[in-house]
């Protein structure tokens, strides 16, 4: 299938950061699919946004295991019924990000920073209410943070592997990992690179290592020159991204904590979490335990498979989206 996204940008002159902090000339990007359909009332009745994960952009949508389902015709989030956006966040894809020129003088944003920017982006696009706002880890994350922080604005969210929590434990130190490799790489020269650093990518691998499932490892990883093979092509495809802009991007979750305000959360909410992923430990009933504060929340715990693919199953759309159509006819 082939789905056509039409691509966008909108400018800010300004834009002021939690910290106090002033970012100048700010462009978000954003692609789309569908058409605005205007309600009764004049106000935009069919918006859908979906947000996307760490390091990543709106490209992510994509791929054919999410757009083959969400938007082929009669998907559950077809254009021809919804005007779907998808946002690069703040330090990714198209938006503004720290390759663009500043590097490590690049101020420390945090999710609350990209969420309203995101809110931005979808009031200047004419969006005053959405039929849904949802996302995948980093995008589930910004998800909840939409419902605490802008309670009327989403009729439903739908966040997909992801903790309404302080990021802690394994999901913690697997990013701080990263950081710290990238801060001692002996090219950062404090952010003031002329050269890219490339030495800080050879830590990249643990990501898989952590957020894909073990038949799927086995499978790709039968022995020492396949896990050679697989290293290298983690290493090369993360050498073709800036570290400054994966710096900031893994620093970012610093100020993301909403489990004091998800009594505020007023919309329907459906998270999705799945049993085999060992960043978000089922077993800790973490999500279980947060719904209880939603008033109109539910946890689904997709059971382990010989398919799922353990954090990685958020991008195979076949998972969950019985539960998001289900969702939408509410």
């Amino acid at each position: 299938m082939t789905t056509r996204f039409k691509q966008g940008h909108i400018s800010l002159d300004s834009f002021e950061l939690f910290t106090g902090e002033v970012l100048d000339d700010v462009r978000l990007a954003y692609r789309t699919l569908g058409e605005p359909r205007l309600g009764d009332d004049g106000s935009m009745a069919n918006a859908v946004l979906l947000f996307h994960g760490t390091g990543s952009s709106s490209a992510l949508y994509e791929r054919e295991t999410l757009s083959s389902e969400l938007f082929s015709p009669g998907g559950v989030l077809d254009p021809a019924r919804y005007f779907i956006v998808l946002p690069d966040a703040l330090g990714h894809g198209g938006s503004t990000k720290p390759s663009d020129g500043l590097r490590g003088r690049f101020p420390m944003y945090g999710y609350r920073d990209m969420v309203k920017a995101q809110y931005l982006l979808a009031r200047r696009l004419g969006i005053q209410r959405a039929e849904l706002v949802g996302g995948i880890s980093m995008g589930a994350m910004h998800t909840w943070l939409w419902g605490t922080t802008y309670p009327d604005f989403a009729k439903r969210l739908f966040p997909i592997s992801s903790f309404p929590v302080a990021i802690a434990g394994r999901n913690l130190l697997w990013r701080q990992i990263i950081i710290e490799a990238i801060l001692n790489d002996p090219g950062w020269q404090d952010g003031n690179y002329t050269e890219r650093p490339t030495h800080w990518a050879n830590v990249m691998p643990i990501m898989k290592v952590l957020l894909e499932g073990p038949a799927v490892l086995l499978r790709d990883i039968p022995d020492r020159n396949a896990a050679k093979s697989v290293f290298d092509a983690v290493v090369r495809e993360n050498l073709a991204k800036d570290p400054a802009d994966m710096l900031r991007a893994y620093q970012s979750s610093h100020d993301y904590d909403p489990l004091a305000d998800l009594g505020k959360i007023r919309a329907r909410l459906v998270a999705v979490n799945f049993e085999d992923d060992v960043v978000l430990p089922a077993e800790l009933n973490v999500l279980q335990g947060s719904i209880q504060k939603v008033a109109h929340g539910m946890a689904v715990l997709v059971p382990a498979g010989p398919d799922t693919n353990a954090h990685y199953s958020q991008i195979e759309a076949r998972f969950w989206a019985p539960y998001l159509r289900r969702l939408m006819a509410e």
